[in-house]
């Protein structure tokens, strides 16, 4: 008998549809492998990176709240200096693991301090992946500790260190995106990117399939009807083991191995071949359903269900860009949302520094981040210069000042100001001034 070919695909099946791969999929902890596999596709790993490389540009820090006491002051000072020097580890590459939040659905830490000079600070946030973690422990809505298995060794990397067992919550920094009552550990943003990801790895496949069937067409192998018989009843025969070797000078001839094949001449009385090997199927090398169109819907949706429409801006070439402002505009609240979940989660080890060292304050610091999105200048002159033309401000030294501080500008010498003739121009007056 021949040997069978093992088909490495996954043809597409009533009992194996695309909402059963999910469930599968999609449950913890497999949904963390899926993620990391989803990552590989260009549409949804381009646009996590977009999102990493816009954040990563964005300095950090922690700041004191106004009237803050001196030890909170002197405290927000060492631990933004504990920040600049952590062991084996720089202020990007914490952002970097922080944001596996938006793969996972959350990212976690043990918090490891340090005694300086005169403070308890940060030494470290040694990451923790997510699948490692065995159980997540919760009182009510409170995670009390996670358990942890041992990391899997292979033969390139090597932890020489003890890993711990289990982490209780005083020494846990989890930053969660997302969550709710259905996802209590955050909520991946490629949760919902599952299915247009599914049936594009599906439709590609299928595509290269028909691709390679075009290219080298699907082998017919004829031979008369009573070596058929003996090739699947009689194995041991001699028509047997001629049919299984043409069979498999025809897979050999089709795959690309061989550039022959050895067959009879026989012919009928009717001078018709008994033993003959062609191709069948589409003759024309193409097929009549335009992969493409569908690749590119699927990268769309992808696209869109990523950042809600965000950065689906401009795909497709006849669209238009008048919206483009406002999608920017989305794009930087999109951006800051993710900043409000690290600056809330943050709290939490700024709390654990001031315990640890015995500090009273009424109001703790926050982690800032830079401005997502920089003050257009000219958007800002030209509202400011309506304003002043409407009647609606006054100006004085103090909006002056505020004004300069917009821009870093330095302050005001009036003892050497420049007289200058005040004109606004004619295109930036308001509409009312225009029709008088």
């Amino acid at each position: 008998m021949s040997n069978a070919t093992t088909q490495m695909s996954i043809p597409l099946h009533l009992e194996n549809t695309i909402n059963v791969y999910a469930k599968k999929e999609l449950q913890l902890p497999t949904a963390f492998l899926t993620y990391r596999e989803m990552l590989l596709d260009e549409s949804i790993g381009g646009g996590l990176s977009l999102i990493q490389n816009l954040i990563n540009k964005l300095d950090f820090k922690i700041k004191a709240p106004k009237n803050a006491n001196t030890a909170t002051i002197k405290l927000t000072k060492a631990l933004n200096k504990s920040l600049e020097n952590m062991e084996d580890c720089n202020k990007c590459n914490f952002i970097n693991r922080i944001l596996s939040m938006c793969v996972y659905g959350h990212s976690i830490f043990e918090m490891v301090f340090t005694k300086d000079k005169a403070n308890i600070v940060f030494k470290s946030f040694v990451p923790v992946h997510p699948v490692n973690v065995k159980k997540y422990w919760f009182n009510k809505s409170s995670l009390e500790k996670i358990e942890l298995t041992t990391p899997a060794q292979d033969s390139f990397i090597e932890q020489v260190n003890k890993y711990e067992v289990e982490l209780p919550a005083d020494k846990i920094l989890m930053l969660m995106l997302n969550a709710d009552i259905d996802n209590p550990l955050g909520r991946s943003l490629l949760q919902r990117c599952y299915m247009p990801w599914k049936k594009k790895q599906i439709v590609s496949e299928y595509e290269l399939i028909g691709v390679a069937k075009n290219l080298s067409g699907v082998l017919k192998v004829q031979v008369p009807s009573e070596y058929i018989q003996d090739y699947y009843n009689n194995p041991a025969t001699d028509n047997a083991v001629y049919v299984q070797d043409l069979i498999a000078q025809a897979d050999n001839l089709h795959g690309g191995k061989a550039s022959s094949v050895l067959i009879a001449s026989d012919t009928n009385e009717n001078g018709v071949r008994l033993f003959d090997v062609t191709t069948v199927g589409n003759k024309e090398g193409m097929t009549n359903l335009d992969t493409n169109a569908i690749l590119n819907r699927l990268d769309s949706n992808i696209l869109v269900t990523l950042y809600t429409d965000i950065m689906s801006l401009g795909q497709n070439i006849g669209s238009s860009m008048a919206l483009s402002d406002n999608k920017t505009a989305l794009l930087a609240l999109f951006l800051e949302s993710i900043l409000v979940c690290i600056q809330q989660s943050f709290d939490k080890a700024i709390k654990q520094a001031f315990i640890l060292n015995n500090v009273e304050a009424e109001e703790l610091p926050k982690l800032t981040f830079e401005e997502v999105e920089k003050l257009d200048f000219d958007t800002f002159t030209r509202g400011w210069q309506r304003l002043v033309q409407a009647g609606a401000v006054t100006t004085d030294e103090g909006l002056e000042q505020w004004i300069r501080q917009q821009w870093a500008a330095p302050d005001v010498d009036y003892s050497k100001t420049i007289k200058n003739t005040k004109t606004a121009d004619p295109v930036e007056r308001t509409e009312n001034d225009k029709q008088k």
